[in-house]
């Protein structure tokens, strides 16, 4: 979302709003919005996987903390205009100065979509194991954790390679066609301590 690592102020991110963001399906809209097209709750729902029921109060919460807005689409065709949602300009702003709360509270998000990811884990694994002894095609799937002594040219070479990917589900984000899926990539070293 925010590639820079360099400190800056933001009086937009405030604790409240940091704090709305931090819960998963809050995160989900806000990220559908990032490219500042206004959608509807159905759009949303399209592209997020949820209900637009489900999305009723995550929408008012970020409203509520001014993070998104409402506004009526123009009519198209009979009945009464739709209304559309779309991310209030500071949003776009970097969070805050040090980066750390706003790392926190994306860390909450991912967490939970890191939960949804290894609960249904097991089970896509052994689809595909069964799908793979049948002869038919399995799920794209691709799970594994590995290591290496890792230079910081080698660290530089992967975090490139890991922008790329982020900047391509990016792009694919809004799309309402196609397999959702949730990506989970994290390069961590051993010898990183919570005190850090």
């Amino acid at each position: 979302m925010f590639r820079s690592n360099q400190p800056s102020e933001s009086v937009f991110w405030t604790t409240d709003r940091l704090e709305a963001i931090s819960s998963l399906p809050c995160w989900d809209i806000v990220l559908t919005l990032l490219d500042g097209e206004a959608r509807t709750t159905a759009e949303i729902a399209a592209i997020t996987g949820r209900t637009p029921g489900a999305l009723h109060a995550p929408l008012a919460r970020l409203q509520d903390c001014g993070i998104i807005s409402a506004q009526q689409r123009n009519a198209r065709g009979k009945g009464r205009p739709g209304r559309e949602f779309v991310i209030e300009p500071g949003a776009l702003e970097k969070p805050c100065s040090t980066g750390r709360e706003y790392e926190h509270v994306v860390h909450r998000a991912t967490s939970a979509g890191l939960r949804l990811i290894m609960r249904n884990s097991l089970q896509l694994a052994e689809e595909n194991s069964t799908a793979h002894t049948n002869g038919t095609n399995p799920r794209t799937s691709a799970r594994w954790v590995q290591f290496g002594n890792l230079d910081e040219e080698d660290v530089a070479w992967i975090e490139d390679r890991l922008y790329e990917i982020m900047e391509r589900l990016q792009a694919c984000r809004t799309k309402s066609s196609g397999t959702r899926y949730r990506v989970a990539m994290m390069l961590v070293p051993d010898n990183y301590t919570a005190s850090e």
